[in-house]
């Protein structure tokens, strides 16, 4: 297997104990805003107050003057049909996806405002013939990627704190962009100074627009989602969640402001368990949510389009904390949820030794949902236009056989019937039968459907639960396992990818023990010709590695640095010498006046997104939206007359 660095024997066994916490943590998370649209899709009698379709249009036309409106507008737009919801989008030109996208820029794409004060810029666009403020913020994190809040995220600011730079990131939603382009004769000169044109491009939709303005002193109103953890709650324009200060799991109870099922709970449980033996198998000990397994909720870094939670997931035994704890954060959004699964250089030490001491592990990972009678369920894995699993409380030969699936694929769907629907993207780069997947023997993963009335009744809250979806894992990956043994131990300056890769680049031979544990599973490839050219190796390679998320350099650049370098070395895929390919990747981007030292971080980003509706082409052209979301295309102001360049987020 070609790693670049000591994180991806790490990724293989972060995406199993991790990677799966998330995605359970997410599902539970889509409780909190997979009840976004929740309309009047159900079946049981609409007592509501009905909304006329000229208020509706009332709100469209006041919506694209000012994305304002919606927050006026919210308590009539919350009785809206799903036809009348359905009717908005297509009138504001826009799909379902692209309704509930958030645009997210790096403070790497808007060098020319870098070192200027936050407090200084905002983003503004043309609605209503003028330019006006829009809903916008820049986050700040440290050197490890963590969301920046004084006083609580460990470590320190990266770059320069309440400065733009490289490290920080602007967000604001794809919808309040504006359908037309600012012309300074036509819409007047605003105060302060324009930096940037940021033009939006969706595949499905006309360009918007949005502009990076210095020292204008007007902001929107607007809020879109909002977390207190002194009250324990999270609210948005369409939900309500009360949850446990103490911890994220601990929830109480989730209702949607919107539809006939409106102030209706519908979540009943989350269990997570797991169960292994320390140095001998026989010799076992259990974890699970109830007693040991908790999201400790620390801080929150609130905005008008996200509220970040910094979360501490830590072990208790026997009533104690132990020392096993992992800092992450979550983003919240209006209709989705993201959790960035870091890669830390630094950790792969402590994670070789706590691997080491576990024999015959099993995971179980599920979340219990409640009220959902009539749910519709199905993923990538199994997906057939004609079948679904039917919350029903049977289980049909269909819905026994999506247990037998290994991994739920690129997406997981569920359309509960009450107008809103749950779309999780599997970002973990671990594939069925991908390459990272041939280093999983060993182990065995399973999906997880439950739809009957006999589901253990200790660990559920309700009678009417349904359905269950989850993962079950068991045994450890021996091919992964001896990757991460023969990882070489970096010296503690080595921090950063970029780093880790300069330093591995230096001594090719540094990774003798790792060519050797990787070759043993790549000649097994070879021989059984599934890969025998270098070509297919560094396609297999990138089609993983696509699915992580890199910090610091264009993704582009680091595929053709991994690409080129493999192409360039390897003349037997079952022979790598993985320090060769790094050296060759070094070499290169100096010739290409790449910075590799400023490759900083990879995570793996699952998200959960929260429709109204998936459009006409289901569940495979939201994924392909999703795929290929909205861009970016950003120009100074004196390019505002020119062709614009594209610059990738």
């Amino acid at each position: 297997m070609i790693v670049a660095n000591s994180r991806v024997p790490s990724a293989l066994l972060t995406a199993i104990t991790g990677g799966m916490f998330c995605l359970v943590l997410l599902l539970v998370l889509s409780l909190i805003s997979g009840l976004a649209l929740a309309n009047t899709a159900a079946a049981r009698t609409d007592s509501r107050p009905q909304v006329t379709d000229a208020v509706i249009d009332a709100f469209i036309d006041a919506y694209r003057d000012d994305p304002a409106a919606l927050m006026r507008y919210a308590p009539t737009v919350r009785n809206a049909s799903v036809a009348q919801m359905r009717r908005t989008i297509h009138r504001l030109d826009l799909t379902h996806f692209s309704y509930l996208y958030p645009m997210v820029i790096s403070g790497a794409e808007l060098p020319s405002a870098h070192d200027v004060p936050l407090e200084r810029l905002s983003l503004m666009a043309v609605r209503g013939g003028k330019l006006i403020a829009i809903p916008f913020q820049f986050d700040e994190f440290n050197h490890d990627g963590l969301i920046w809040i004084d006083g609580q995220t460990p470590g320190s600011p990266a770059g320069t704190r309440g400065a733009l730079d490289t490290f920080d990131e602007l967000a604001f939603m794809y919808r309040d962009g504006g359908a037309t382009r600012f012309d300074a004769q036509q819409h007047g000169q605003p105060e302060g100074k324009i930096l940037k044109e940021i033009r939006l491009e969706a595949d499905q939709s006309a360009p918007r627009y949005a502009y990076l303005v210095k020292d204008n002193p007007q902001r929107s109103e607007a809020r879109y989602v909002d977390v207190s953890l002194e009250e324990g709650r999270i609210e948005s324009t369409v939900l309500k969640m009360h949850f446990d200060r103490r911890n994220l799991l601990g929830i109480n109870h989730v209702e949607s402001r919107i539809g006939p099922h409106a102030g209706e709970n519908v979540f009943d449980n989350i269990h997570i368990s797991l169960s292994t033996g320390i140095l001998n198998r026989n010799l076992r000990f259990s974890l699970d949510t109830e007693k040991n397994i908790r999201v400790v909720p620390r801080a929150v870094a609130a905005g008008p389009i996200r509220n970040t939670m910094l979360l501490r997931v830590r072990i208790w035994y026997l009533g104690m904390p132990t020392l096993v704890s992992q800092d992450i954060h979550a983003h919240f959004y209006e209709q989705g949820v993201v959790i960035p699964m870091p890669f830390a250089v630094d950790s792969v030490g402590s994670l070789r030794y706590f691997v080491s001491l576990l024999r015959e592990p099993r995971l179980d990972l599920s979340v219990d949902f409640h009220n959902l009678d009539g749910a519709k369920v199905t993923f990538a894995s199994v997906w057939r236009a004609d079948q679904q699993a039917l919350a029903d409380y049977r289980m049909s030969d269909f819905e026994v056989g999506m247990n037998y699936a290994r991994m739920p694929g690129d997406w997981l769907h569920l359309d509960s019937g009450r107008g809103w629907q749950m779309f999780f993207v599997n970002g973990m780069p671990l594939v069925e039968g991908g390459l990272f997947d041939q280093f999983m023997e060993g182990s065995e993963l399973n999906m997880m459907y439950r739809d009957a009335s006999d589901l253990d009744g200790k660990s559920v809250r309700y009678h009417s639960v349904l359905p269950r979806i989850g993962f079950r894992l068991s045994g450890l990956p021996a091919p992964a396992m001896e990757l991460l043994a023969a990882s070489p131990r970096m010296p503690r300056r080595v921090s950063t990818l970029g780093e880790a890769l300069l330093w591995m680049a230096e001594d090719p031979d540094r990774l003798n023990r790792y060519d050797e544990a990787a070759n043993r599973t790549l000649s097994k490839l070879k021989e059984r010709g599934l890969i025998t050219t270098a070509e297919q190796l560094a396609d297999a390679f990138i089609t993983d590695m696509s699915r992580m998320r890199f910090t610091g350099l264009p993704r582009d650049d680091i595929d053709q640095l991994m690409r080129d370098a493999i192409m360039d070395t390897v003349t037997d895929v079952g022979a790598v010498r993985h320090g060769e390919i790094i050296a060759r990747m070094a070499e290169l981007a100096q010739q290409r006046h790449i910075q590799l030292q400023d490759l900083r971080q990879a995570t793996i980003d699952n998200a959960l997104w929260f429709p109204d509706s998936l459009g006409s082409e289901g569940p495979l052209g939201f994924h392909r939206e999703v795929s290929q979301p909205p861009r970016a295309v950003i120009k100074a102001k004196n390019q505002l007359g020119s062709t614009p360049q594209t610059t990738q987020q």
